[in-house]
């Protein structure tokens, strides 16, 4: 009976989903000679549809003493490739790929289908020797309409900070991040205000994102996982809101 349940609730359908970005992640480990040329391979596989190109920096700071200033330097990793509507995103780098979903959101079969798509396109051009970590990220935004009074923030959300008694609780920010281990993998849940898109609209950012690494993600089987991941992450959310929230977007 509480199998089924979780089994309904990682399946549960929103018409007006809160989500503003969805990410599934593939990190690997490619040969030694694979180079930022062969990303613009990969590039060039799908710039039909990816017309978009930016550079990605990492930027690497040192402080040599307690009296000298810290000394940055920056160096490419990657690219991100951008669809002709500016609604997908692809970042790829000799370490990582990436498939992004900006709202508004379509649904998980055609967006775990592209990625896919495109994955098959990176590892038959990077040869990626072994998978080392598989993510699933959904980035929530929920919008609760007020007459600038404030809310209850445990009338929406059955994760949110406490404040004592004690104090006053007329919270007006925060900030809250937790890892939770589970059944081979790892749930991190952020949440914290937004900015509102509008007058008297108080903003929830629920970021959820489950992820797995080690050695025995490689294969087919992997997609097996990720699927597995963006149902923990489905029953996650269910588990964070309450039916105040599942009536707004409903």
């Amino acid at each position: 009976m509480l199998e089924d349940r979780r089994e309904a609730q990682s399946h549960r359908h929103y018409d007006h989903a809160p989500i503003v970005e969805a990410i599934i992640e593939i990190q690997c480990q490619v040969p030694t000679a694979a180079n930022l040329a062969d990303l613009l391979k990969f590039h060039a596989g799908v710039s039909v549809d990816y017309p978009g190109k930016q550079e990605q920096h990492e930027v690497e700071i040192s402080v040599s003493g307690p009296a000298n200033a810290a000394n940055t330097a920056g160096r490419q990793v990657g690219y991100r490739f951008i669809s002709q509507d500016q609604k997908q995103v692809v970042m790829v780098s000799l370490r990582s790929f990436a498939f992004s979903r900006l709202a508004p959101y379509d649904r998980w079969e055609s967006m775990c289908a592209e990625a896919r798509r495109l994955w098959e396109i990176y590892r038959s051009t990077l040869r990626p020797i072994k998978i080392t970590r598989i993510g699933v990220r959904y980035i929530n935004r929920i919008d609760v309409p007020t007459q600038g009074t404030g809310i209850n923030l445990d009338d929406y959300f059955e994760t949110a900070p406490r404040i004592a008694s004690s104090l006053p609780q007329n919270l007006t920010s925060f900030f809250m991040r937790l890892q939770i281990p589970i059944e081979g993998a790892m749930l991190l849940i952020s949440e914290t205000t937004a900015l509102p898109p509008g007058p008297n609209i108080i903003s929830t950012l629920l970021d959820i994102d489950v992820f797995a690494q080690g050695d025995n993600l490689n294969g087919d089987g992997v997609w097996q996982d990720i699927e597995r991941l963006r149902n923990e992450k489905n029953r996650a959310f269910e588990a964070c809101i309450t039916n105040k929230v599942r009536d707004l977007i409903k």
